[in-house]
């Protein structure tokens, strides 16, 4: 039972890491963006634009940082299941 539960938060854990990488990309993507628009100044609609961007850029870094934490306690989980197992082991 716990080698299956192992497997399924190492499961958990790659999908978010995956998901990490792809915010990753995405913010710097963003980071380059805002840089840009804000090097062509005070220009109308792409202020709007540019709020929205910075907005969305600081979700998807919230994002991130929950993600990661998701991702630290995964492992403590998987850590912690791995003694339990290695405990078991150990008694049989």
């Amino acid at each position: 039972m716990a080698t299956f539960e192992i497997t399924e938060e190492e499961g958990l854990l790659k999908f978010l890491r995956d998901r990490c990488d792809d915010l990753r990309r995405k913010n710097a993507r963003h980071r380059v963006l805002i840089r840009e628009m804000e090097a062509l100044g005070e220009r109308g609609v792409a202020i709007d634009s540019l709020e929205s961007l910075k907005q969305t850029h600081a979700r998807e870094t919230a994002k991130l940082a929950a993600l990661t934490d998701a991702i630290a306690e995964s492992l403590a989980g998987i850590h912690e299941k791995e003694r339990h197992v290695a405990k078991l082991d150990l008694n049989d």
